[in-house]
């Protein structure tokens, strides 16, 4: 059975195996090899993991419906996508969530076995070298080396992202939520909010996506396009996009794994606040992504 961690996480502890976060970091470069990602596929199945459990010391107002009771690992809702967090050291548990967390140790193959069907699994989204698995690769790994060398060869035909997408710093965050919060919460049919960085050519920008909850034409964009004009006067230029979830454009998919800046139907985002996302997981997103959108 699978030894639980619970409590406080020492970080001074790495029991985890290294050989998977070397394997990780080439994983995630911009030229990974076949066989480089052949080997981290099977590494991730044969490793021990750390994931957060389901049942925490404090409700953390994750927002994931969890399909069964039995469900034993932690869902984080982010858009319409639910996701695992995993970690393959300790440091990158207390990365991602500054509070303290339970996890339990189990297998890649494990983990795939228990994820609720639809769900993803983030493996270090605190890290710089982060990796999403989407819920066709999951059925994929379940299937061994065979299901690893069409995965392989889905990323291999894939190219690559022409720009760079990054969430804010927490002194950033700060800073908008004094300017915009408030008038967020007056908006008529705002569903959620999310902030972001897009960096193009050198030009910095910065990106909101607005997920409404009714059908309000133009309207929507308009009254967030007046709040923003009106906030950052002598800020950086900023873009907006809106929809009903993060799948309806590719723009929108950029935010799936942000944490909402601002929701109407979770009461406890701020548990979330100090959470930090991969820039690397964030860039690699829209890959899997058309796996769901056939």
């Amino acid at each position: 059975s699978p030894t639980t961690d619970k409590g406080n996480i020492d970080v001074t502890s790495d029991n985890s195996p290294r050989s998977l976060t070397e394997l990780l970091k080439d994983a995630v470069s911009k030229t990974p090899s076949h066989s480089t990602l052949v080997e981290f596929y099977r590494q991730f199945l044969s490793s021990d993991l750390l994931v957060a459990e389901r049942q925490q010391l404090r409700d953390l107002s994750s927002g994931a419906a969890y399909p069964s009771d039995f469900t034993s690992v932690l869902g984080v809702l982010s858009g319409e996508e639910t996701f695992i967090p995993a970690f393959c050291e300790h440091s990158d548990v207390s990365d991602w969530f500054s509070d303290e967390l339970n996890v339990i140790r189990i297998s890649g193959k494990e983990l795939c076995k228990r994820a609720p069907q639809g769900w993803w699994i983030t493996l270090n989204p605190g890290s710089d070298y982060g990796k999403e698995f989407s819920p066709w690769e999951i059925t994929r790994l379940k299937e061994g080396d065979p299901g690893i060398e069409e995965i392989v060869a889905d990323h291999e035909a894939t190219p690559a992202l022409p720009l760079e997408f990054r969430y804010l710093s927490q002194m950033e965050l700060e800073s908008l939520q004094e300017k915009l919060c408030d008038k967020l919460k007056e908006v008529n049919g705002l569903l959620e909010f999310y902030v972001g960085k897009k960096l193009l050519d050198k030009e910095e920008m910065l990106v909101f996506a607005a997920i409404q909850s009714t059908d309000r034409g133009d309207s929507l964009y308009e009254e967030i396009h007046s709040i923003l004009s009106l906030a950052l006067i002598g800020d950086v230029a900023f873009e907006v996009f809106v929809g009903y979830s993060l799948r309806d454009s590719a723009e929108l998919a950029l935010f799936q794994y942000v944490p909402p800046f601002y929701s109407s139907t979770l009461s406890k985002v701020q548990d979330f606040k100090n959470m930090k996302i991969s820039q690397n997981l964030i860039q690699r997103i829209l890959a899997p992504l058309r796996k769901l959108l056939k």
